[in-house]
């Protein structure tokens, strides 16, 4: 199954999101990734939304999603031309003996230390998914309290 990029212009509008959602579940598809943000025109917002299956049942997915009425427009974004970013957080807790690995790692992948205390670390990366997902299971050696983790966002 191929990975399939949106980028779908939407009003500002009660229900949007759950019409924009119900076009692919009627089809039986989940949604990998979603982020959505205001564009410049004033009452819009732009949703990447990220999700994977046939080329047919996408083409269908995108014919349904042109037909709502709050959408004025829907593009998909070929993946091999995007550029495809995610933000990541991580909150790890400090033992005393991980300060310099920890700064080792985020080096490593990038990261950055955005707020440190005697208690907890967070780490912010801002990169490709896959680069993230190396990063998150990375992370998993040190003692992770919570992380969050944003849908892609592709131009």
């Amino acid at each position: 199954m191929k990975q399939h990029i949106f980028s779908i212009t939407v009003k500002n509008r009660y229900g949007v999101l759950s019409r924009v959602a119900g076009a692919f579940n009627r089809r039986g598809h989940n949604i990998d990734s979603f982020s959505s943000g205001k564009t410049d025109q004033d009452g819009s917002y732009r949703m990447t939304v990220v999700s994977r299956g046939d080329d047919s049942t996408m083409r269908l997915i995108k014919g349904q999603l042109q037909k709502l009425i709050d959408v004025s427009n829907v593009h998909e974004i070929e993946s091999s031309e995007a550029e495809i970013h995610e933000i990541a957080l991580v909150r790890v807790r400090n033992n005393g003996d991980n300060g310099t690995h920890l700064d080792m790692v985020a080096a490593t992948f990038g990261a950055e230390i955005v707020k440190n205390n005697s208690e907890t670390t967070v780490l912010r990366l801002v990169s490709k998914p896959l680069w993230v997902d190396s990063f998150l299971e990375r992370m998993e050696e040190f003692d992770v309290v919570s992380s969050s983790r944003s849908g892609a966002v592709a131009i």
